[in-house]
């Protein structure tokens, strides 16, 4: 989990580059408890999701997406 400020990010890593909807589902479970605003799995996709709470993505994307 990161915070920033009022915000909270759980995010997870993962070596993969086909993440399961089981992995994005245990993670927003997390993200519930913790009340999180933001999910995020990063992971070897060529291609990310980055709107909405969930988010599947790669390092670099992340860093476009939140700097």
């Amino acid at each position: 989990m990161i915070e920033r400020g009022r915000s909270r990010e759980v995010i997870e890593i993962k070596l993969t580059s086909e993440p399961t909807p089981e992995d994005l589902a245990r993670l927003t479970k997390v993200g519930d408890l913790l009340q999180a605003p933001h999910v995020v799995l990063l992971c070897r996709v060529r291609e990310s999701v980055t709107t909405g709470r969930r988010w599947v993505t790669n390092l670099p994307d992340y860093l476009r997406a939140t700097s």
